[in-house]
């Protein structure tokens, strides 16, 4: 494996101290002897690492398109969707995960709680965050798709909210099992009927599947409780700011429940969340 990216890094740094070849700038000269080429959505069509692929006829993947292809070697796999809150609530699903069932392989946007933005486990379980830019999550194939929230973003390639409305379908719709939904959230609710797979709803607002109630506020964080079809399930504490998290970890804890996962059990693990939790504060 070699690489290279714009600028040095700490995380260039950390690669190249386990060994990796990491050039910084890209150079046509940065190809040659490669199998195939794994380009970020970042990169545009006049990258010289690109161009010189096409040239020695080297295939390219999108990074999408090579996670989409890696992906079918676990048994089960859950993505995580949304304009804002994918790098929290995949981290509090890998920790809910990870600490009660077999090791999961994590991928995400931000770094985990161990360090680092990934956690190499088993292949039973893959958790992941599926980034909607130019339809990135298309490429995946989720047994269950959880999707946050869903707002006008990336307008360099969506034209309007119903083209984003549509694709936000089209993901859910990929899902083999179930997709988990922002039932507060009125453009993800407007798209719930044309879903195909089971789907439940998370939020605050009663007539949700999955229901919190803030019961007290802590110097840091919250105690609730979350109600699963209108009948309370557990007392939760979190030790994380915000009253948006309490959104993203009921999202995790409808994850876990509907996974097969114990809920008192998922009631300790997310009281010893920890503060070094990546937190992505609303838009």
């Amino acid at each position: 494996v070699s690489g290279s990216d714009r600028e040095e890094s700490d995380r260039t740094g950390e690669l190249i101290l386990r060994g990796i070849n990491v050039s910084i700038g890209h150079s046509r000269g940065n190809v040659g002897g490669a199998d195939f080429v794994v380009y970020s959505h970042a990169i545009d069509d006049s990258n010289p690492e690109l161009l010189e692929a096409a040239f020695l006829g080297i295939p390219t993947f999108s990074r999408s398109e090579y996670m989409g292809i890696l992906m079918e070697e676990y048994s089960r796999r859950i993505g995580v969707s949304g304009s804002h809150g994918k790098s929290t609530t995949t981290a509090l699903i890998d920790h809910i995960f990870s600490c009660l069932a077999s090791a999961p392989t994590t991928i995400s946007g931000a770094d985990l709680p161990i360090g680092e933005p990934f956690r190499i486990g088993g292949r039973d379980l893959l958790i992941y965050e599926a980034c909607e830019y130019k339809d990135s999550f298309l490429d995946f194939s989720p047994s269950v798709a959880v999707a946050l929230n869903l707002e006008l973003d990336h307008t360099d390639y969506f034209a309007d909210i119903e083209s984003l409305k549509a694709s936000f379908l089209q993901s859910l719709n990929g899902a083999a099992d179930l997709a988990i939904i922002n039932g507060d959230d009125p453009n993800l609710t407007a798209i719930r009927d044309s879903i195909s797979c089971r789907t439940v709803s998370f939020g605050g607002a009663e007539g949700n599947d999955y229901c919190y109630s803030i019961t007290s506020f802590k110097e840091v964080g919250f105690e609730f409780t979350v109600s699963r079809f209108g009948s309370i399930i557990g007392n939760f504490e979190l030790n994380i700011p915000g009253v948006f998290n309490v959104l993203n970890a009921t999202a995790a804890i409808a994850t876990a429940v509907e996974c097969g996962l114990d809920i008192e059990l998922i009631s300790d693990v997310i009281s010893r969340c920890i503060m070094t939790m990546p937190i992505t504060p609303p838009r």
